[in-house]
C-alpha cells in the first residue's frame, strides 16, 4: 500500500496511507460526497478507515477491475472496485447505481470475526485481541454478533488470504475485525 508523506490525516496528524488517501481527505472535508478507486491491498480500505468513513469494496460480488495483477509479494489478484463516502445512504445509491441493482437489507445481527486471545501480537508484542476489545466495549451489542477466530497465520500474506477467502466462503462471518499495523499504527 502506498504512504503518502505530503498528505496529512486531519483526525490523526500522520501520514496517510493507501492510494486514495486524497479522495478520503476530500471527502472528510466536503468536497465530495464520494469517491470511487481499486483496492488491491488496502487502497480505498485503509484511507476510509483511518479518517472514519464508510468504505464498500466491491471484489466479494464480483466488482473487479477485470484485469489480475501482481503484488510486491509476488500473489496474484484481481482488484475490486472500491468506494468511499461520509454518508451511507450516499454509499449505498453509488454502489446501486453500480451494480444496477437494489440493495435490500435484513435486519439482522452483522456477524463479527475477532481474533481470539493471544492468537496474534501487534509490532509492540501487545496481544491484538486486548486493542480491539477496548473498541468493541463502545459497540452496539443489539446489532453485532462477535465471534472468535483463531488465525493460524495472517502475517505471512498467502496463508492469510486463503484463510480469509476460507472464512467468507464459508459464511462464517460478515466482517472480520483486526487492529491494523505497523504502518497504520506507526505511520
Amino acid at each position: 500500500r502506498s504512504v503518502d508523506t505530503d498528505l496529512i490525516n486531519p483526525l490523526t496528524y500522520r501520514c496517510m496511507t493507501g492510494s486514495s488517501s486524497g479522495t478520503a481527505v476530500n471527502i472528510l472535508k466536503g468536497i465530495n460526497d464520494f469517491g470511487i478507486g481499486t483496492d488491491g491491498g488496502g487502497s480505498v480500505l485503509a484511507p476510509a478507515l483511518s479518517t472514519n468513513l464508510y468504505s464498500f469494496i466491491g471484489s466479494g460480488i464480483g466488482l473487479v477491475t477485470g484485469k489480475e495483477g501482481l503484488s510486491t509479494d509476488s500473489i496474484s489478484f484481481n482488484g475490486g472496485i472500491g468506494i468511499i463516502s461520509k454518508d451511507l445512504p450516499v454509499l449505498k445509491m453509488v454502489v446501486e447505481d453500480i451494480i444496477h441493482k437494489e440493495i435490500n437489507y435484513k435486519q439482522k445481527k452483522t456477524r463479527v470475526l475477532i481474533p481470539a486471545y493471544n492468537c496474534l501480537k501487534l509490532p509492540d508484542g501487545i496481544d491484538m485481541r486486548l486493542e480491539i476489545d477496548k473498541t468493541i466495549s463502545n459497540i452496539n451489542k443489539e446489532e453485532f454478533e462477535f465471534k472468535e477466530y483463531f488465525f493460524e497465520n495472517i502475517y505471512e500474506r498467502s496463508i492469510g488470504i486463503k484463510e480469509i477467502k476460507y472464512i467468507f466462503e464459508n459464511d462464517m462471518a460478515d466482517i472480520i475485525l483486526t487492529y491494523e499495523g505497523p504502518i497504520d499504527v506507526y505511520g
